[in-house]
């Protein structure tokens, strides 16, 4: 288990699970329901991200108090780098 955190105030913590492994791993975010594991949705959609890291690229979720926020920082020669914040509330 990677964390988990109450994202939608509805008093029960969603885990943030690895589902997979390697240089890109998916992250699933699932919630305890009638003692069963239950994958989130997210507009109709499992909610995942990925989790990755190579020599230029690292990226994956971060939970805030109030939302999911899914990182992915690149580059190109190894010193500037692109970073992209993607907000889920």
């Amino acid at each position: 288990m990677l964390g988990r955190r109450d994202l939608d105030a509805d008093g029960v913590d969603k885990l943030f699970l690895e589902t997979g492994a390697g240089a890109y791993t998916d992250v699933g975010v699932f919630r305890i329901k009638c003692c069963e594991v239950v994958q989130v949705t997210m507009s109709g959609s499992p909610a995942r991200t990925r989790s990755r890291a190579s020599v230029l690229n690292i990226g994956g979720p971060q939970a805030s108090s109030d939302s999911l926020v899914v990182y992915s920082v690149t580059s190109t020669d190894g010193e500037a780098c692109d970073v992209t914040l993607r907000s889920y509330d």
